[in-house]
């Protein structure tokens, strides 16, 4: 008799809900530390119809915390590669993997409404806030989840029944950060910055806990070795990145004997350093095929000797010295003299265990220089010796067990939604109307809790902590508004036809203002400038998919708002070709479904009023305050072609880069 591979699943739920496991359709978002776990989790529990989507490629860095990578697969697709590991572990599921970005076109509502449940594994909060806003607008649930260091979280999220992920402003100013941005594709200054506390750790601390050191995939070296197969491309790969490991490792060995006190010797070493990292690595990964894929501006190498020789402005003189951003030529006499003075006879002692501190003028003046180098190396503004103190905060690297944990509580959870799913079923789209629908709804997430991990045991010495799910805020700019679809011709409609036929005539919009991904299309009303007048009326005969901030396209979705009725409801844009329509019942060719946006008898409040939760010290993600800003001060984008990844929500105050750094997957 064959052996039973789910007889333990099957005993623990039943078969009745063990069939609607297997049968449910689940999307992982993230292939990373959490991700990895989830997908191993989910093969192993009965989950047969698995899809995932990742950006990413593997990193060195990633291999000791993400377990279903190995040497070989460094520069290969994260979700393709998790497939291919999950498939080992049980190859009877159904596993469809994606290497593209979350953002694109092709994973709009309609792609969500395909699925049960959506499990976000996701690293980035803009991505976080977009999947959230996708499933919202889908009717789909949503598990969340994060992770720093020995905390982590899970929160169940479904429209009109939990707060959702905008629903609160997150309450301490942390930012994550992949480990393979800080290592490859750096675009900020806060990224430079934690790679130079990460190089000091290699010049000057424990130099296996860099994670420059190349030590990461150690524990990976062994499985690499066993596995035989590898294509010519893999196999050169692996040689580049064994010989960049090579290069930096070699330059960053430490002196040793009277070379400690010869300032040549010293002085050769710090030149050493600094071409290895600032120059020969990066002209090594240029070369690669993959090489800087994900960077927004291809690196350009730095020798030395172009450095010393490079005597731009460095600003004004006045003001206090340490506000005034240094020169090139500066940073690295800078870079220079700190490594010296590290070696010196006082501070000699240190080396092996030398840690930074931001309150120590020498290690504070080589993270900065380095950091300041660095970014020119990317052309990313430089920082003050001011700024670079503020912005360096704690770092706190990922872990590999509360991944799994966080993992594992999230499948729970889907579980718990699926139940409720077979006994309450939803209409699979994007409105479920109707008081039957509303009331069944409302029973999805009757067994769901959000769940907190924690790093010292508390009560009865649990490490996990459960809370009842939150409810939606009202105030909330993502949930708490209604949701409309609208179905027409995005390639022959122009905006002006939506503002004046859809808007005013259908839905009673009398003053409109239309926003897609933070740029404002249109907007009428009071205190409007002479250009942005002219900005708004040019965009009127554009078509949809013409208009600026990347155009209107299939599965878009508008922020559309009336200041004079204090209105906000969400557009959902479903492409339909005019000759779909019947021209004699529908002359106006389009169509409008889902809830009827309704006009708001309390005023906006400036700012949440309620906690984020009570654990205010676990939560973990970057600050993103739900302030109100006035009209005037949203962004507004007049080059099609120039709204960024990074741009946030206009409704949300933006923070400064004065915040903590954590270090993620």
């Amino acid at each position: 008799m064959a052996k039973d591979r789910y007889s333990h699943m099957r005993r623990a739920l039943g078969a009745e809900l063990f069939d609607v496991v297997q049968k449910s359709k689940i999307l992982v978002v993230g292939a990373g530390g959490i991700g990895c776990e989830l997908l191993k989790n989910l093969v192993f529990s009965g989950f047969l119809n698995v899809e995932i989507i990742d950006l990413d490629t593997i990193d060195v860095s990633n291999l000791n915390r993400q377990f279903l990578f190995r040497n070989r697969h460094v520069g290969m697709s994260k979700s393709k590669v998790a497939k291919e590991a999950a498939l080992n572990f049980n190859p009877h599921v159904n596993i469809t993997s994606h290497h593209g970005n979350i953002k694109a076109e092709e994973f709009g509502v309609n792609y969500f409404k395909g699925f049960d449940v959506v499990l976000n594994a996701l690293d980035n909060v803009n991505a976080r806030q977009h999947v959230n806003r996708l499933c919202l607008a889908a009717n789909i649930p949503l598990i969340d989840s994060g992770t720093t260091g020995y905390l982590g979280q899970v929160n169940v999220i479904f429209k009109g029944e939990t707060k959702c992920y905008d629903c609160e402003p997150k309450s301490e100013n942390k930012k994550t950060f992949p480990i393979c941005t800080i290592r490859n594709t750096p675009d900020k200054p806060v990224h430079c910055i934690v790679w130079a506390k990460e190089l000091f750790k290699l010049m000057f601390g424990n130099m296996a806990e860099s994670m420059l050191s190349g030590n990461d995939d150690d524990a990976s070296a062994g499985g690499a070795q066993e596995d035989a197969q590898d294509g010519e491309d893999q196999k050169e790969l692996q040689e580049k990145e064994k010989e960049i490991r090579s290069v930096i490792m070699s330059a960053v060995e430490r002196p040793q004997g009277a070379d400690q006190d010869d300032a040549e010797k010293l002085r050769a070493y710090a030149k050493r350093v600094f071409n290895a990292v600032f120059d020969n690595e990066i002209a090594l990964k240029l070369k690669l095929r993959n090489g800087y894929k994900g960077a927004k501006k291809k690196p350009e190498p730095l020798s030395f000797e172009k450095a010393i020789a490079l005597d731009e402005s460095s600003g004004p003189a006045s003001g206090l010295r340490d506000q005034r951003v240094l020169s090139i030529k500066e940073c690295t006499e800078m870079f220079v003299s700190t490594v010296e003075k590290m070696w010196s006879k006082d501070r000699r002692e240190q080396i092996g265990d030398a840690v930074f501190d931001k309150d120590d003028d020498l290690t504070l003046d080589f993270v900065m220089a380095a950091s300041n180098l660095r970014s020119q190396v990317f052309d990313i503004e430089r920082k003050s010796k001011f700024d670079v103190k503020g912005i360096a905060g704690n770092i706190i690297h990922a872990i590999a067990t509360t991944n799994a944990i966080v993992a594992g509580i999230q499948v729970v959870e889907s579980i718990k939604l699926l139940s409720q799913l077979k006994k309450h079923p939803i209409k699979n789209k994007v409105f479920a109307q109707g008081t039957q629908e509303k009331k069944d709804s409302e029973q999805i997430t009757k067994f769901s809790n959000s769940c907190w991990v924690v790093r010292e045991p508390i009560g009865r010495g649990y490490v996990l902590q459960a809370s009842t799910l939150g409810e939606p805020n009202s105030n909330c700019y993502s949930c708490g508004n209604a949701v409309v679809n609208l179905y027409v011709d995005v390639e022959k409609t122009t905006l002006g036809t939506v503002v004046d036929k859809v808007l005013r005539k259908k839905v009673g919009v009398n003053t409109p203002s239309v926003m897609l991904n933070s740029s404002e299309l249109y907007c009428e009303g009071e205190g409007l400038e002479e250009d942005e007048l002219e900005f708004f009326k040019a965009n009127l005969p554009k078509t949809l998919v013409g208009c600026p901030a990347g155009g209107i396209k299939n599965g878009s979705i508008l922020d559309i708002e009336d200041f004079s009725q204090n209105m906000a409801f969400k557009l959902v844009i479903q492409h339909k070709s005019n000759e779909e329509f019947d021209k004699e019942e529908n002359p106006d060719q389009f169509t409008l479904t889902g809830d009827q946006p309704m006009v708001s008898t309390d005023k906006p409040s400036e700012e949440s009023s309620s906690p984020a939760v009570d654990d205010s010290d676990i939560v973990l993600v970057a600050n993103d305050s739900s302030a109100v800003v006035e009209r005037s001060k949203r962004t507004r984008t007049k080059d099609s072609d120039a709204v960024s990844e990074n741009e946030e929500d206009p409704k949300r105050s933006r923070s400064s880069e004065d915040e903590a750094v954590v270090l993620v997957d």
